[in-house]
């Protein structure tokens, strides 16, 4: 199981663990309780990928989710907590579920992307946006 560190505006605010169960990562986020509707984004090199919403669970707040090893990618990684649906960098939403209110309020900004064999929605947005 790898453990990295998760930062919110610059500061290390928890950790997250990554284990691997087959063709899966298990991702368990735990850090401090922060204000506001926050994600947990996971940056890599070909770009960044929304884990989900962190929800508070008491004096903290976390998340768990169980993805496809696909749709993470190689590292490195890099987890960031965000009040906005992105980092400032491509984000990409893979296809396969329910898909999140701003993905759908924002489809006519998408386009169509198939990254290692996982289809999905790659978001552009412009730093500041």
């Amino acid at each position: 199981m790898a453990c990295y560190d998760v930062f919110y505006r610059e500061e290390k605010v928890g950790c997250v663990t990554v284990e691997r169960e087959g063709l899966y990562f298990v991702i368990s986020c735990r850090c401090k309780l922060v204000s506001g509707l926050l994600r947990l984004i996971l940056e890599t090199e070909s770009g960044s990928v929304v884990i989900g919403v962190c929800a508070p669970e008491g004096a903290q707040m976390g998340i768990r989710r169980k993805l496809p090893s696909k749709q993470l990618g190689d590292g490195p990684w890099k987890f960031i907590l965000s009040e906005s649906t992105h980092s400032g960098r491509e984000v990409f939403v893979p296809l396969g579920g329910e898909l999140p209110t701003w993905c759908l309020q924002n489809l006519e900004r998408a386009r169509f992307l198939v990254r290692s064999g996982q289809p999905g929605l790659l978001f552009s947005y412009l730093p500041g946006e």
